[in-house]
Parts: structure tokens; sequence; C-alpha cells
């Protein structure tokens, strides 16, 4: 005859090794290892070891994540990138579109919180080849609207493109609001919704889609923004 173990409730998962050893406060632990493990349920992932090395990942992620606190809290599925990219069993790299679509990936870069800003971009097909790049100066502004201004860049471009009418258009930006606020704009502060809807109107006559990708797949779209903030002449 089975029994119970008086110290794990029915129903009640086991808690990973090292649980219970006291660090920095941050989200509820339970709350990120769902975040982190809701679309990977094998065996291999739910073993304690593992659990343990991600949980410590995690905390390291919270204390010296380049993500600021409000968008782990406000987006959560930030942990699973950097957790992603931060694990040895992961290799996170950028996926090719399928064959009817062309990627833009996009970036923005400023130095400090606020000063001389850059906005960069690749657009690429389904064999990785680069269609169109661009890099440029977009004056003073903070990093949230350096991410706007690229993708406003991006947009704009692909609209007078030869492609335009031929593929649809999968933005990619590593600024998770801004992936909010194009699918809801009335989320947006009021001082970006002028862009945002400058955005979606460039966007009217287009098959387009956003999506939020991890900042170490947007390595290509950094350095362009980086190397567009003392840029004198655009590049394109």
């Amino acid at each position: 005859m089975r029994r119970n173990n008086p110290n794990q409730q029915k129903g009640r998962k086991k808690r990973p090794d090292g649980a219970g050893v006291e660090t920095r406060t941050f989200p509820s632990e339970t709350k990120l290892q769902e975040v982190c493990f809701e679309e990977d349920k094998s065996p291999k992932r739910q073993k304690g070891e593992e659990c343990s090395e991600a949980r410590a990942s995690m905390e390291a992620i919270w204390t010296h994540s380049v993500y600021s606190n409000d968008e782990l809290l406000q987006y959560p599925q930030a942990l699973k990138f950097i957790t992603l990219e931060r694990s040895h069993q992961c290799k996170v790299s950028w996926v090719k579109p399928h064959g009817n679509s062309l990627k833009f990936s996009v970036d923005g870069a400023v130095e400090g919180g606020f000063g001389r800003a850059g906005v960069g971009g690749i657009l690429r097909n389904s064999n990785n080849k680069t269609l169109i790049l661009f890099s440029k100066s977009v004056g003073c502004c903070d990093a949230t609207l350096a991410e706007l201004l690229a993708l406003k860049e991006a947009v704009h471009v692909f609209r007078n493109s030869i492609w335009a009418r031929s593929f649809s258009l999968i933005l990619e930006t590593d600024c998770l609001a801004c992936v909010e606020w194009f699918y809801k704009p009335h989320l947006a502060p009021t001082f970006f919704k002028d862009i945002i809807s400058e955005c979606l109107r460039e966007c009217t006559f287009l098959r387009w889609e956003i999506i939020a990708i991890p900042r170490a797949v947007n390595a290509t779209a950094d350095k362009l923004a980086k190397s567009g903030i003392a840029r004198a002449r655009p590049l394109f």
C-alpha cells in the first residue's frame, strides 16, 4: 500500500531544489516558473536540477537585466526571452520568414537614458538575403521613442519598396511595449499616440504583423542603430 507523503499536499507540485533559499525579493517564483516553462512540459525540463538552475538564472535576470523592472512586471514574457538567451541548452537564433513574407528587424539606440539617438533596421527574405538596410540619426530622445521611430522608418521604407505589393511584412522589435501599442493603440501613452497612429496609417494597405523577439536575436539591427547615433548622413 502506497503511503501519502505528509510534506506534500495532493495536487501540489514539489518545489525545486534550492527554492527555499532566501534571495532578493522579486515577483512570485511560481509565476516566473510558469512564464518560463508554460510551453515546455517535457520531463527533462521538470527535473529538480533543471528548475533550480533556471530559478538561479531568473534571479540573475531580475538583478542585472537590461529590461527595466516595469517591463519585467508588465511583460513577463521578457523573462522567457532572457532565460532562453542565457540557457546553455537553448541556442536562440533568428528565424527566417516563410516564403511569402519578409522580416524587417529594427532597433533604436540612445546615449544614456535620454540623449543622442539612432535607429537601424534590416529587411531579409526566407533565404536570409538582405534586401534593405537603414541606419540614421534621429536627434535626441529616450529609448522607447527611438524604438518607435525605428518602426516608423521601417514601415515607410517597406511601403515604398518594390516588395510591398508582393510580400507581407513582419516587423521585429525587442521592445515589448511597442508590440502591444501597435495592436492596442489606446493603451499607448498620450505622447506616443501620434507616431503610432502615423505608423498604422502607413500600414493600411500592407499585409503586416509585429512580433517581439529576444535582444540577442536583434544584434544586427542593434549595431545599425548604434552606428546611426553619430552618422552625419543616413545609410540606406
